[in-house]
C-alpha cells in the first residue's frame, strides 16, 4: 500500500522577512513570485501608479491581489490585523488596484495598476495599507484549476508544497506633513566575540519615520573611523511612538570596540535626499 505525506508550507516575504506558516496548497512544480516596486509612496501629484507582478518561477500560476491593513510591533515585526480590526490611520478604504486576479506563465509578467481616491475632508497626514499578493494556485491549467501532482510508483513519498506571498507597503499623503525622530536609550553589548548596538527610535508627527541607519566607529586615538554598520529602509510607521533594534555590528576581524565612541546616524535615503534625521554618540 502507498503512503503519501504532504507538508504545506507558506512564506511570506516582508521587508526581508520570510515567515513559514501552514498553508493548503500542493504541485509537482512551483510558480514563481516577484513584485515591483517593493514600497510606494503616492502624494498629491502622483496619485496613481503601476505595479508589476512577475512569475520567475517553472510552472503556471494563479495570483491574487489584495490591500489589507498590517500592525507594526515595537520589535519591527509586521503581522496582519485580525478579524475587521482595521489600522487608525488606514489607507486600505481609498486604494484601488486592477486587476485583482491573474494566471501567469512562467517569466510572464503582469502590470497592476494602483489607484488612490482619498475622501474629501480627510486631515493632513500620512494613511497606510499593505499590497498583498498571493500565488494562490502553483500549478495550473490555463483555465485557472489546479494540476494534480504525479502519484509515484511505489513506496512512500514525501511532497513538500509551497505558497509564497509578498506584501508590500502603500503610503498615501495628504497636506502638511512633519515627523520628529531620535535614537533613545542605547546600549553596546559583547556575546561570544560579536558586538550588539540594542536601542530604539522615538516618532512624533503626522508621517512615519523611514531612512537607512549607519553605525561608525570613531578610535579615541584619533585612528581613521570605520563603519561598522550599515542599516537600510528602516521603517517607524505611524501611528508608533517608539521601535526597539537590535543591531549587530559588521566589525573588521581583530578590531577590538573600546575606547572611542560610536556615532549613529538616521537619515533618509539617499534617493530621497539624504536628510539627517537623527543622531547619537555613545561613548565607549
Amino acid at each position: 500500500m502507498q503512503k503519501k505525506f504532504i507538508f504545506h508550507l507558506c512564506a511570506v516575504i516582508l521587508l526581508g522577512t520570510v515567515l513559514i506558516l501552514p498553508s493548503p496548497i500542493m504541485a509537482d512544480e512551483n510558480a514563481g513570485l516577484l513584485l515591483l516596486p517593493t514600497r510606494i509612496v503616492l502624494g498629491e501629484r502622483n496619485r496613481n501608479v503601476e505595479l508589476l507582478v512577475k512569475n520567475n518561477g517553472g510552472a503556471r500560476g494563479l495570483y491574487r491581489i489584495e490591500v489589507i491593513d498590517m500592525d507594526m510591533q515595537e520589535n519591527g515585526a509586521i503581522q496582519p490585523l485580525e478579524g475587521d480590526k482595521e489600522e487608525p490611520f488606514s489607507a486600505k478604504k481609498f486604494i484601488h488596484i486592477s486587476p485583482r486576479q491573474m494566471i501567469l506563465e512562467p517569466d510572464q509578467t503582469q502590470t497592476l495598476r494602483v489607484i488612490v481616491r482619498k475622501p474629501s475632508g480627510l486631515e493632513d497626514g500620512e494613511y497606510r495599507a499593505h499590497i498583498k499578493a498571493t500565488v494562490v494556485e502553483n500549478n495550473v491549467d490555463p483555465s485557472g484549476s489546479p494540476i494534480s501532482p504525479k502519484e509515484p510508483e511505489k513506496g512512500m513519498s514525501v511532497a513538500v508544497k509551497t505558497r509564497f506571498s509578498i506584501v508590500i507597503p502603500v503610503l498615501v499623503m495628504q497636506g502638511q506633513l512633519h515627523v520628529n525622530v531620535a535614537f533613545g536609550e542605547t546600549k553596546l553589548r559583547e556575546e561570544n566575540g560579536a558586538y550588539y548596538l540594542d536601542t530604539e527610535i522615538t516618532r512624533e508627527g503626522n508621517r512615519s519615520g523611514f531612512g537607512d541607519i549607519t553605525v561608525t566607529y570613531q578610535p579615541a586615538a584619533g585612528d581613521k573611523p570605520t563603519v561598522v554598520k550599515y542599516q537600510p529602509g528602516l521603517a517607524v510607521y505611524r501611528p508608533m511612538a517608539k521601535r526597539k533594534i537590535s543591531l549587530p555590528l559588521d566589525v573588521p576581524k581583530g578590531m577590538k570596540i573600546a575606547n572611542g565612541k560610536l556615532i549613529m546616524t538616521y537619515t533618509t535615503q539617499e534617493k530621497d535626499g539624504g536628510a539627517l534625521l537623527a543622531q547619537k554618540e555613545i561613548g565607549i
